[in-house]
């Protein structure tokens, strides 16, 4: 679980549905960990609100609070540590911690390399033993002159030696259409045949076809396949699902999509095949507000002569567009109950800050599990070149051993350090009015502090943590 929340936040990506761009979904954050991925490319790319110039996020460390049912209230559950990058702002490794209630314990490690093109060439996860680091599973990946990923190979350690488990193999035409997916597992002697997907496309690059085959040991026999139609601003608008008996394609299900003027999808219809019928199974209606983000997804299914609700996830969002909110509910027959909550806030350029993820016991109330995530990072343009928010600051490296930086666009005035039970032990009202400072708080105890900056016209709070 730790392991899967790693692969999260930095995995973000905008999922399809019948062509749809969602807004980003975090309901893959398990636990604390998810904010790392697998180190594909450097931390969150932005454009500077105030100087116009790109930043890229590179995150220093992440905490999570597990949700204790007990109590009711957020305890300590996995850190982040040790995020390293590359000259190119790639992430090349980490290390994640879990909190066993006296102090925090060593769980797993994962390192990535990258070429030329900052393509991500192998990654190596390791856990902790108790004494010493432990591989236990690595990919290695391979691609063309166009950085299309042509070869995946994944592998496992037996103790001794790298061990090799499945591969997935990508063929491209000269347009860079995804033509073949190939997929083999390792037999202990030669890579096996298990499964590919041959996909087909029209002249606008919309893929039209994607047929199944399975390997019986000696040829490749169809399966299934799905034949994709499109209106002339190249939304997908039918999708229709066929098996193989042997000796003909028979129809099996069907989806319906139609678009608004926008090019937004705002029904999905699905129906299955029953005899010489085609029969309602279930559809979404999709709603947006004035700036066309999405805020409501419903979900009903046929009943035999109506659609019945059975679940909907509504959206909101901040004053900059970003996702703050993703509500999922289910239909008890009379009112709508939650099940599954995520809450995220930014920073002034957009950045992913905090994430909160709750999951709701059956009355819709009560939260079963969760946890809280804190990203603590900087910002960068190009090499080590760290920029302030107008009015903000940055606090790096966080967390420390007691010395870092502080820097704003205004010249700072005082700074002031309290414990978590609020109480001022370092202060310094002599800083020499500039911009940034270095900061020596070294030999204070490990934990959690909070920093008070004054910057003449406004009062700065920020979280820092000290290490040992």
């Amino acid at each position: 679980m730790k392991k899967m929340l790693l692969f999260a936040i930095l995995a973000i990506s905008f999922s399809a549905i019948a062509q749809i761009k969602q807004p980003l979904s975090l309901r893959h954050y398990q636990s604390s960990a998810s904010v790392i991925g697998r180190g594909e490319g450097n931390g969150d790319a932005r454009r500077d609100k105030f100087s116009g110039r790109d930043l890229i996020q590179i995150y220093d460390s992440v905490r999570s609070w597990q949700w204790d049912t007990t109590g009711n209230v957020w305890a300590l559950g996995y850190k982040v540590i040790n995020i390293t990058y590359d000259s190119r702002n790639n992430m090349t490794g980490y290390t994640g911690q879990f909190w066993d209630g006296i102090a925090w314990v060593n769980n797993d490690k994962s390192i990535y390399l990258f070429d030329g093109n900052n393509n991500r060439i192998k990654y190596t996860d390791m856990v902790w033993d108790n004494s010493a680091w432990v591989n236990t599973y690595q990919g290695i990946y391979t691609y063309d002159a166009n950085n299309n990923q042509t070869a995946q190979q994944e592998q496992t350690w037996d103790g001794t030696a790298w061990q090799n488990s499945y591969q997935i193999t990508d063929t491209y035409d000269n347009d860079n259409n995804h033509t073949n997916n190939l997929h083999q597992t390792w037999n202990g002697a030669i890579w096996v045949n298990v499964y590919q997907d041959v996909y087909t496309y029209d002249v606008s690059h919309n893929q039209t076809k994607n047929l199944r085959q399975n390997w019986d040991g000696s040829m490749w026999r169809n399966t299934s396949q799905a034949l994709y139609t499109y209106d002339a601003f190249n939304n997908r608008t039918d999708i229709l699902g066929q098996t193989w008996t042997g000796t003909a394609w028979i129809d099996s299900h069907k989806a319906v999509s139609t678009y608004n003027a926008s090019n937004k999808l705002i029904t999905y219809t699905a129906q299955a095949y029953f005899g010489n019928t085609w029969v309602n199974s279930n559809q979404n209606r999709y709603m947006y507000d004035v700036t066309n983000n999405l805020t409501r997804i419903l979900r009903q299914m046929w009943n035999g002569g109506d659609w019945i609700n059975y679940e909907q996830t509504l959206y909101t969002y901040d004053a900059g567009n970003n996702l703050a909110g993703d509500l999922q509910q289910t239909w008890n027959g009379a009112a709508w109950v939650n099940y599954y909550q995520v809450s995220s806030t930014y920073d002034d350029n957009n950045f992913l800050k905090t994430t909160t993820n709750k999951t709701y016991d059956y009355t819709g109330v009560k939260v079963a599990s969760g946890d809280s995530n804190y990203l603590f990072f900087h910002t960068t343009i190009g090499i080590n070149d760290l920029i302030a928010s107008e009015g903000d600051l940055l606090v790096y490296p966080n967390p420390n051993t007691g010395k870092f930086t502080i820097s704003s666009k205004r010249n700072l005035g005082s700074i002031e350090i309290y414990d978590i039970q609020g109480n001022m032990i370092y202060k310094d009202f002599n800083i020499r009015h500039k911009p940034s400072d270095e900061i020596d708080f070294s030999g204070h105890d490990e934990g959690t502090y909070l920093l008070k900056v004054n910057t003449g016209t406004k009062s700065n709070v920020r979280i820092i943590i000290i290490e040992q």
